[in-house]
């Protein structure tokens, strides 16, 4: 399983606009109702195993390093999306199935 450390060296920004650019329309929906995650939040939210996000990722950091705030964000954006999670967690394009 990917991990990424706060001791690791961090992306430069090429690599890191690499990274995100997958997830560009996940990204303009979080700056579109206001969510501004920090590195290591977009990190969580972009990591992938071969080739889809990763269905188990865990943010680990200290009191007020963001953590749930960057779960609430994602289920609900996954939640108002369902067509995207089926394509970012399971690469099926054009399924539309909610997620309950």
């Amino acid at each position: 399983m990917p991990s990424i450390k706060a001791s690791d060296v961090k992306l430069t920004q090429e690599e890191f606009v690499n990274r995100l650019a997958p997830y560009g329309h996940k990204y303009a929906w979080f700056m579109q109702h206001g969510y501004k995650p920090h590195y290591y939040q977009s990190m969580f939210h972009t990591m992938e195993t071969d080739g889809k996000l990763t269905r188990f990722r865990h943010l680990v950091a200290g009191r007020r390093g963001g953590k749930t705030l960057s779960a609430i964000w994602e289920v609900l954006y996954y939640c108002q999306n369902p067509r995207m999670y089926w394509q970012d967690f399971h690469g099926i394009p054009d399924k539309d199935d909610s997620l309950w």
